[in-house]
C-alpha cells in the first residue's frame, strides 16, 4: 500500500479538520466566559479581571536582567 500524494492529501485534511474543531472549540469557550461575564455584571457583582492565558512553564522565558519589561512607560 503506497501512502503517496493521496495519502499525505487525506493526512492533510484530518488535520486541518482537528485545527477547525479547535478552532470552534476555543471560540466557544471564550464565548462562554463572556456571558459568564455578562451575568456578573448584570447580577451587580463586579467586574472580574481577565487572567492571561495559561503558558506552559516550559514555554515561559525568563527575562534576563539589562532588558526593560513591558511595563516601561515611554
Amino acid at each position: 500500500m503506497d501512502a503517496g500524494e493521496g495519502g499525505s492529501a487525506m493526512v492533510d485534511h484530518v488535520v486541518q479538520k482537528i485545527v477547525d474543531k479547535q478552532q470552534k472549540l476555543r471560540a466557544l469557550r471564550h464565548a462562554r466566559e463572556r456571558v459568564r461575564q455578562l451575568e456578573r455584571e448584570l447580577s451587580g457583582e463586579p467586574a472580574k479581571r481577565e487572567q492571561p492565558p495559561h503558558l506552559p512553564e516550559f514555554l515561559r522565558q525568563d527575562i534576563p536582567s539589562g532588558f526593560p519589561s513591558e511595563d516601561v512607560t515611554r
